[in-house]
């Protein structure tokens, strides 16, 4: 469909003789999120639509349809942009330009339901996976993205959980919240949290630490701060980690043992950061009904190559609202219903990091 303006955007005219819906071959409902973009070298309008074809296995006929225009009116479909055979649906899709790398950004609508993104050097492909494709995790859905004063933001929901608890199942929809990406010199993107973003929480609170070693040879050893939660609160632990260090993170909401607490725990021995919780679940009254053979929020991981040596790990949280960042490159978006407040603290499993510094806002 299409509307038109002539008072700087205030009011809008519906173009009834210009709306049309699906091609041959396409399903008539699944004929959505349009974006236009002009090709340069073609000298025509492209619109990329997420659509389903009419045959094939009926969770693998998801494709970016592809209608192309001279003159914004008058459409004419052509061959797919993408067809992966894989997917329900590509929803929003959008493509675009920086310096010499072309993306093609969609949101998996299938068994993942995350946002993810391609790479290729030309327009027409071939479009590349990056071993670390997503922009965030399973709780991060639907963004877009735009260029701003040569900085490239990516806005989409952080999704709210069914009965808002813990335990609840993922739900349509939530709470917008805005990435930014870094192009890294082999094209691929890293994602963090903009930089107005973390300064509009409040005034920044460096803290001078007694204990700057923490040590666990064989066991978990938790240094829990005396930062009472704020909303919003947001902080950073800048570390080394020394020798083989097998996991460590930082505790949210904690109690003052550290006994029950979320956790955001960097697993250097698996290359992964997950979100976690302890208890788990409570199942029964019985000692070992806890929901230990759940390892973390199974939805909740990001891989990421990790080596020893200096990492930061930042948390902005708002409510059930949480997102972390590890190195500045790894988005992993969160949300924490059950427990509203609590301490922050920081852990080592089987190894030895240095705290290097401890910057909280809020």
């Amino acid at each position: 469909m299409h509307a038109i303006s002539t008072d700087n955007m205030h009011t809008w005219v519906k173009q009834y003789d210009w709306t049309f819906g699906s091609s041959a071959g396409y399903e008539p409902y699944d004929w959505r999120d349009p974006f236009v973009f002009y090709d340069n070298e073609m000298d025509v309008w492209r619109m990329l639509l997420a659509a389903r074809k009419k045959t094939g296995p009926d969770r693998r006929r998801g494709v970016t349809a592809q209608c192309i225009s001279h003159d914004l009116i008058n459409w004419e479909t052509i061959e797919p942009f993408w067809d992966p055979e894989r997917y329900i649906a590509m929803e929003c899709p959008e493509v675009f330009k920086w310096n010499d790398w072309w993306y093609f950004v969609y949101s998996e609508f299938s068994d993942r339901f995350t946002t993810q993104y391609r790479m290729a050097k030309s327009l027409n492909g071939p479009w590349i996976s990056p071993k670390n494709n997503s922009i965030d995790g399973r709780a991060f859905y639907a963004a877009k993205s735009l260029f701003l004063n040569g900085r490239r933001y990516f806005t989409g929901w952080i999704a709210t959980k069914e009965n808002e608890s813990d335990d609840g199942a993922w739900q349509w929809a939530g709470s917008m919240f805005t990435l930014e990406a870094a192009q890294n010199k082999d094209g691929t993107l890293s994602f963090f949290i903009p930089e107005e973003r973390i300064e509009s929480v409040g005034q920044k609170s460096n803290y001078l630490l007694n204990e700057r070693l923490i040590r666990a040879d064989g066991y978990l050893s938790t240094m829990i701060t005396q930062i009472e939660e704020k909303h919003p609160t947001y902080i950073k632990f800048t570390v080394n980690t020394k020798g083989e260090t097998k996991d460590w993170g930082v505790l949210l909401r904690s109690s003052r043992d550290g006994n029950e607490s979320y956790v955001v725990r960097v697993e250097m021995a698996n290359n992964r950061l997950v979100f976690d919780r302890w208890p788990r679940k409570k199942l029964g009254s019985e000692q070992w009904q806890v929901s230990g053979d759940i390892p973390y929020f199974i939805e909740l991981e990001r891989q990421v190559e990790l080596r020893q040596g200096t990492h930061s790990l930042e948390v902005l949280q708002k409510g059930s609202l949480g997102v972390a960042i590890l190195d500045n490159q790894v988005a992993m978006s969160f949300r924490m219903y059950d427990v509203a407040s609590g301490q922050n603290g920081i852990f080592v499993d089987d190894g030895e990091i240095e705290l290097v510094s401890l910057e909280t806002r809020g």
